[in-house]
């Protein structure tokens, strides 16, 4: 189970990168604040991601 809480994920939304919980999901926060949930999977040994849905605040 991932580690990301929802206390962790109101903190990250201030901190500008990617915030990972540990599982393949990573939050991707921009300077601007705007919020992206990503899943990374590996596929071959360059590895790929996708785009889930924005972060609804």
């Amino acid at each position: 189970m991932g580690s990301l809480t929802q206390a962790h994920i109101r903190a990250a939304l201030a901190k500008p990168g990617k915030h990972h919980d540990g599982d393949g999901l990573l939050l991707a926060v921009r300077e601007s604040g705007q919020a992206s949930w990503v899943a990374g999977f590996s596929k071959t040994a360059n590895g790929a991601s996708s785009g889930l849905e924005a972060y609804a605040q």
